[in-house]
């Protein structure tokens, strides 16, 4: 818990470790696991080389939203990634 001006807050690990304790919540959560895993280790590799999310797009011949949504997890890539 933080506070903040006067008020009392739940951070966001604290709100993770109840919502764990909720069966359907972490079967959800451990399906996803890998792919933010993979999704984390893509943006720090892409970092470590500094290498910007157009430079990444142009390598793997796409546009840089595309990279942009998939680094976002907003979206799940085709085999065409485009």
């Amino acid at each position: 818990m933080i506070e903040y001006k006067g008020k009392k807050y739940i951070t966001h690990t604290e709100l993770h470790e109840k919502a764990m304790k909720d069966p359907e919540y972490r079967r959800g959560y451990e399906a996803l696991k890998p792919r933010y895993e993979f999704i984390s280790q893509l943006i720090d590799l892409r970092n470590q080389k500094k290498i910007t999310q157009k430079q990444l797009a142009k390598m793997l011949k796409t546009r840089q939203p595309s990279i942009a949504r998939f680094e976002s997890g907003r979206n799940n890539p085709s085999l065409d990634f485009a």
